[in-house]
C-alpha cells in the first residue's frame, strides 16, 4: 500500500505536501498565500470513492515532485456539509476533480472549462 492515513510510502507525510482543506476559510487562505507565480491545484474528492482513492497517491508524488512550482491541497468533498456546500459551489460534479485556483481570480474544475474560455471559468 502506498498510502494510509497520513503516512505515504518510505515515511513520508502526506499533509508536509498536500494541504487537508476543510472549509471556504481554508480554500480561501491557502488560495491567497500562494505565490503568483506557482500553480495552485486542488485534489476534490469522497473518502469512499475507489477512483479518489487510487489516485491520490499520484497526487501525493506530484506534490513532491513540484515542490517550488506548485502546491496541492485536498478537499474531501462528503466530509461535512460545509465541504458538501463547497463541492457545489465550486461547480464539481464528479470525483476525482482537479481544481486550479489563482489567488484575486477564482477556480476553475476542468469538467466544466470551456477552451475557448480563459481558464478562470469560475470566480467568487
Amino acid at each position: 500500500m502506498l498510502y494510509y492515513g497520513d503516512q505515504a510510502a518510505n515515511g513520508v507525510k502526506a499533509s508536509d505536501f498536500v494541504t487537508e482543506l476543510h472549509s471556504k476559510a481554508d480554500l480561501d487562505t491557502f488560495i491567497n498565500k500562494q505565490p503568483d507565480n506557482v500553480l495552485t491545484v486542488i485534489d476534490v474528492c469522497l473518502r469512499n470513492a475507489a477512483p479518489c482513492i487510487h489516485i491520490f497517491p499520484a497526487v501525493l508524488a506530484l506534490a513532491k515532485n513540484f515542490t517550488g512550482f506548485a502546491h496541492f491541497a485536498r478537499l474531501i468533498g462528503d466530509e461535512s456539509d460545509e465541504a458538501q456546500h463547497l463541492l457545489k459551489e465550486l461547480n464539481v460534479n464528479e470525483v476525482p476533480e482537479v481544481v486550479h485556483c489563482v489567488a484575486n481570480f477564482g477556480c476553475c474544475c476542468n469538467q466544466s472549462q470551456d477552451l475557448s474560455e480563459p481558464m478562470m471559468c469560475l470566480c467568487w
